[in-house]
């Protein structure tokens, strides 16, 4: 079932124009690929595909995780976007010379604004 939206066309293309003046900062998609190797294994390998505009913000909500078989507190960030970004899970972000992860990220709908995903540090 299609979802009518209330906004025409252009005005979507403004409000997205307007979002994408406050991503200040600059990030590097790095999208996910797996071949394998002469063993019969897999390397996995990082490869830069776009360059967009960004903005990252720290989430304080308390997320642990496993760490080395106990629960520690991981710091999770919210990066977000242009709403034309491709990125999914696998994928990793370099933004200001820091590597992060992709842990999960938001369905996208035709009249979203930007794309958001929250990463974590990669050590």
């Amino acid at each position: 079932m299609a979802v009518d939206l209330p906004l025409a066309s252009g005005e979507l293309a403004w409000m997205r124009s307007t979002v994408s003046t406050y991503l200040a900062g600059t990030a590097i998609i790095q999208t996910y690929s797996s071949a394998t190797d002469s063993q019969g294994g897999y390397t996995d390998t990082f490869t830069a595909s776009a360059t967009v505009s960004a903005r990252l913000a720290p989430i304080h909500d308390g997320a642990e995780a496993n760490v080395a078989g106990r629960e520690a507190e991981t710091a999770r960030y919210m990066l977000t976007v242009p709403s034309t970004t491709t990125i999914d899970e696998r994928d990793r972000v370099s933004y200001n010379s820091v590597v992060y992860e992709v842990v999960e990220f938001e369905d996208r709908t035709p009249w979203h604004l930007d794309h958001r995903v929250v990463v974590i540090r990669v050590d």
